[in-house]
């Protein structure tokens, strides 16, 4: 096999001046820019503690504002090669808005490759991820949608199908209380359990303990057009093993009551918990129905209803994910298979990724991504390496629509059964 250098070229920048630090004395300015963005209501008591400040640019043009955007540490669990995952790092892009008087005037553009060559250039996190406000937007900066989910509408006491054998015998022991959310009292619990509810499926995004406690945060304001967050915490023998966190809204119909419960959040350690969960939230009185989104397409909850159609689910793209360097991100997850295989990788916005690189790991945990001049197996844009990174979309089904090139026969196949994960990828946070 005839190897090529593997240093990583110097990443060119924007042009100087174009991005700018951001600082704390730039709260106001962040707010503003994303509110004219994304035009939604002006909390004044709206903390940005959760802000990483070290970490948050702008662009100017001519002294004035015309796009912010800031990242996250944050870390997503990507298959092992067995049935468990494995924490990467992964940098999270949100807070991205491009002021409505500067469209269409590459901002957009200016950031995101700020972003991922600054990622490069430090040696940060092999993998940037975010949530997209409009789908169609950051596949031509090379993010792939890694996964999906659904929205869903559950009516009040749905049947669930009853657990059997061991799980049933852990429902027995489990109690569930209910509680106003508060920030000091729950922040370590909601984060202890969040992230060990993370351990269980890739796809799942890990936060920082601020993001957090933001979560669990109400204003004033949010209060006088809402109930408080409640907290549902279920316990085994008084150890937590999950929770549900939900607000209620009340209307009346005809002198009845049809209220609703929104689940913005459940996590458990087990499937006994994640049940018994699923069943208080639904058994709320004065209630019509729960809805839940960034519920997995795989979910136990969807096998448990005894009535298949009473989900009514609908499909939402969930994390996009976008590969930094393809092989500090090839080799950071797990190969169920052994697998060596070249990839001909096409990203004009990194070009220290673009060309050949040859993948091979031995089915046991190890693996290795290095560049070479042998002839490709398969050709893609990054994008679709982002959509395969998490476990969901194989290579055989974006040969199949025509996305990768396949140029040795049952190469798609291979790779396909080494990336596969027993469970669908998810996130069930937003950032």
């Amino acid at each position: 096999m005839a190897m090529v250098d593997t240093s990583r070229p110097a990443a060119a920048r924007p042009s100087a001046g174009d991005v700018v630090p951001l600082g704390p004395q730039d709260e106001a300015a962040l707010l503003w820019n994303d509110q004219a963005a994304f035009v939604f209501p002006i909390d004044p008591d709206y903390r940005l503690d959760f802000i990483e400040w070290d970490r948050t640019f702008g662009v100017r043009v001519s002294e004035e504002l015309a796009g912010t955007s800031t990242t996250f540490s944050l870390s997503v669990e990507l298959p092992d090669g067995g049935c468990g995952t494995r924490t990467v790092p992964m940098a999270g892009l949100s807070w991205v808005a491009v002021h409505p008087g500067y469209r269409r005037r590459g901002v957009l553009t200016t950031m995101i490759r700020d972003h991922l060559h600054r990622l490069h250039d430090e040696g940060r996190e092999p993998v940037s991820g975010l949530h997209a406000s409009e789908s169609a937007i950051y596949g031509r900066f090379g993010y792939g949608l890694a996964t999906v989910g659904y929205q869903l509408s559950l009516g009040r006491d749905v049947a669930l199908r009853p657990l059997t054998g061991a799980q049933a015998a852990a429902a027995e022991g489990l109690r569930v209380r209910f509680e106003t959310a508060d920030p000091e009292r729950h922040g370590d619990l909601v984060h202890e359990l969040y992230h060990q509810a993370c351990r269980r499926r890739p796809g799942m995004v890990g936060r920082t303990r601020a993001l957090t406690l933001a979560d669990l945060r109400d204003t004033p304001l949010e209060l006088q057009r809402n109930e408080p967050l409640r907290l549902l915490v279920a316990e085994r023998d008084g150890v937590p093993t999950g929770y549900a966190l939900l607000r209620r809204s009340m209307r009346w119909e005809d002198f009845a009551p049809d209220g609703t419960v929104e689940v913005r959040e459940l996590a458990a350690v087990d499937r006994a918990t994640e049940h018994r969960l699923w069943r208080a939230v639904t058994q709320f009185d004065l209630t019509g129905r729960a809805k839940a989104g960034r519920i997995a397409t795989d979910d136990p909850l969807l096998s448990w209803l005894v009535d298949a159609r009473a989900a009514k689910p609908v499909r939402t793209d969930e994390l996009w994910l976008r590969v930094v360097d393809v092989d500090r991100a090839l080799t950071a997850r797990g190969y169920a298979e052994p697998v060596d295989v070249v990839l001909q990788v096409v990203d004009p916005m990194c070009p220290w990724n673009d060309g050949r690189w040859r993948l091979h790991a031995d089915g046991a945990g190890a693996a290795e991504c290095v560049r070479t001049d042998d002839e490709p197996h398969l050709a893609l844009d990054v994008r679709e390496l982002g959509a395969m990174l998490a476990g969901g979309t194989t290579a055989s089904t974006l040969a199949a629509a025509g996305l990768v090139t396949e140029s040795a026969p049952g190469a798609a196949r291979t790779l396909s059964r080494a990336m596969r994960s027993d469970v669908e990828p998810a996130t069930t946070y937003g950032f």
